[in-house]
């Protein structure tokens, strides 16, 4: 698994993670970003947040499926 992109939300000061599981096998993944995470959304190819995720910290957790590309919304506590 790998994060293929960062970027700024289009619509909010949020960043916008697209991670891809390549291998074909349910997994676990543990992000950590640059600053203390205030909240974490999976979302939508269109960045609309969807369900939260356990945030932590600098770390973010999610479960991913075979072969999905997984979108984060996060913002960081101000």
């Amino acid at each position: 698994m790998e994060v293929a992109w960062l970027k700024r939300a289009e619509d909010s000061e949020a960043w916008v993670l697209r991670l891809v599981e390549w291998h074909g096998v349910e997994s676990e993944a543990e992000v950590t970003v640059a600053c203390p995470v205030g909240r974490a959304w999976r979302a939508n190819l269109l960045e609309d947040a969807l369900e939260p995720v356990k945030a932590e910290g600098k770390k973010v957790r999610l479960s991913v499926r075979p072969h999905e590309i997984a979108t984060l919304l996060v913002e960081c506590r101000p």
